[in-house]
């Protein structure tokens, strides 16, 4: 809600007329109308209202949007790291001090696999400037909030779904994947529960975020939509599903 339509609110709640709140905070009715109208109002005269309305200053003025979201790993990822990143200093210990080479060899292996799932999990996602951005570890993927179509809270996106390709579990769920209720979807998820699905251009993409509803929301500000791009995509914390023609997670 805008400074405008805040003032108004207060305004109405009292039963005022523009007049008799210009009045009570030493303002032109004018400036009341204009104020009401969208124009801006300097920090003294928000100060003038307020002292009239009997309210502080600050809860006239529009609540911050949240543009940054967290992306919380599930118990099923932090189960998965867990046992692997444990597993894989485990075998290169042993092969250190056993001289076996099959369990350095295999430590070795482990360890790859870890920096490479590193390199593809997300961090977190933002919203801001018309575009959808996926956080990695130095990197990022964008995705145009002008081919949103459509946006929806699920916590069950991801029910039974398939791994195609990519990760599913280790740091993230990242990659293709396919069940009955999205088809085939692109994810970018950490958290399964705190699914979002997001349709672009016709195609659902999956992620999960902090709070799904508030992207949701931040999502509608502005006309930045739903996301459609014959994928799905999902995000952790509070996935976020997209879809493309088929389905897919993002």
């Amino acid at each position: 809600m805008d400074i405008a339509s805040r003032i108004r609110l207060e305004r109405q709640k009292r039963s005022w007329t523009q007049e008799q709140l210009a009045e009570r905070a030493g303002l032109a009715t004018r400036t009341v109308q204009r104020i009401e109208s969208g124009a801006d109002a300097s920090p003294e005269t928000l100060r003038l209202i307020a002292e009239a309305f009997g309210i502080p200053a600050e809860t006239l003025l529009p609540a911050k949007t949240r543009v940054h979201f967290g992306a919380p790993a599930d118990q099923f990822v932090r189960l998965v790291t867990g046992t692997i990143l444990v597993l894989t200093a485990v075998l290169l210990v042993a092969g250190a001090f056993t001289h076996i080479p099959t369990l350095g060899d295999g430590g070795l292996f482990l360890l790859a696999v870890v920096f490479l799932a590193g390199f593809f999990t997300v961090s977190g996602y933002s919203v801001r400037d018309g575009m959808l951005t996926i956080h990695r570890f130095g990197w990022a993927k964008r995705f145009d909030l002008a081919r949103l179509g459509g946006v929806e809270v699920n916590p069950l996106a991801m029910t039974g779904a398939i791994r195609l390709f990519g990760v599913g579990g280790l740091f993230a769920y990242v990659g293709w994947f396919r069940n009955s209720m999205l088809g085939r979807f692109l994810a970018y998820a950490t958290n399964r529960a705190h699914s979002v699905v997001l349709e672009f251009d016709g195609k659902k993409n999956r992620r999960d975020t902090g709070r799904p509803r508030s992207l949701c929301r931040r999502r509608a500000r502005g006309r930045e939509g739903l996301l459609r791009e014959e994928r799905h995509f999902g995000l952790t914390g509070r996935p976020l599903q997209f879809r493309h023609g088929d389905s897919g997670f993002l």
